[in-house]
C-alpha cells in the first residue's frame, strides 16, 4: 500500500515530509487543527499570564480611583455595577474558551499516551527478536555441552567461577625480570 494511500485511509493521523506517520515523531500532537483551536489557546495562555493578572488589576485601580475621586465624573458609583456587570461578561466568555483548550489539552494528553504505548509496543518486539536472535547465536556458536535442549527457556544463570578453574583457563603473563 502507497503512503498516498495509507494517508488517504487515515486522514486524521499526520505524516512528516518523509511520510512517516504517528509512530515517528510526536510534532502531530501539537499543531492546532482549526483556527478556533488557536484562538482557545491564545486566549487560555494570555488568560493564564502574570501579564493579564498585573494589567487587568491595573485597570481596574485605574477605574477604581476615577470613580471614588470624580476626575470625570461618576460613570459608575460605589458599589461598582458596571465594573461588575464587565467582569461578569468577561468570565462567561472565558470560561467556555479556557475550556475548549484544556479540551484540547486532555486529547493531547490522549494522543501522546497512545504514542507512548505504541513505542513500548515496537520495543517490546525488538526486545523480543533480541532475545530470539541472542538464542539462535548461542545454539549457533556454543560449543553443544554448554547449551540446553530447549532453546525458548531463558539462558541458564552464571554460576561462580573458582579461582582454580579462573587459573587453568586464563593465561596470566609472566613478570620480566631486570
Amino acid at each position: 500500500m502507497s503512503r498516498t494511500a495509507t494517508r488517504q485511509q487515515n486522514p486524521g493521523r499526520a505524516t512528516d515530509a518523509a511520510g512517516h506517520g504517528p509512530g515517528r515523531s510526536r510534532h502531530y500532537i501539537h499543531i492546532p487543527k482549526t483556527s478556533g483551536e488557536r484562538i482557545a489557546d491564545a486566549v487560555a495562555t494570555g488568560m493564564g499570564s502574570w501579564r493579564f493578572i498585573i494589567t487587568q488589576s491595573v485597570i481596574v485601580g485605574v477605574w477604581v480611583l476615577i470613580n471614588l475621586l470624580a476626575f470625570l465624573g461618576h460613570w459608575d458609583p460605589y458599589p461598582f455595577i458596571l465594573l461588575n456587570l464587565l467582569f461578569s461578561t468577561q468570565a462567561a466568555y472565558a470560561a467556555p474558551i479556557i475550556m475548549m483548550s484544556q479540551n484540547r489539552q486532555a486529547q493531547k494528553d490522549r494522543l501522546r499516551d497512545d504514542h507512548e504505548a505504541e513505542e513500548v509496543d515496537l520495543l517490546y518486539r525488538i526486545n523480543q527478536q533480541q532475545l530470539e536472535i541472542l538464542a539462535l547465536l548461542r545454539t549457533t556458536f556454543c560449543p553443544p555441552d554448554t547449551t540446553t535442549a530447549d532453546t525458548t527457556t531463558a539462558p541458564a544463570p552464571l554460576r561462580p567461577v573458582a579461582a582454580s578453574e579462573r587459573r587453568a583457563s586464563v593465561p596470566v603473563p609472566r613478570r620480566r625480570r631486570r
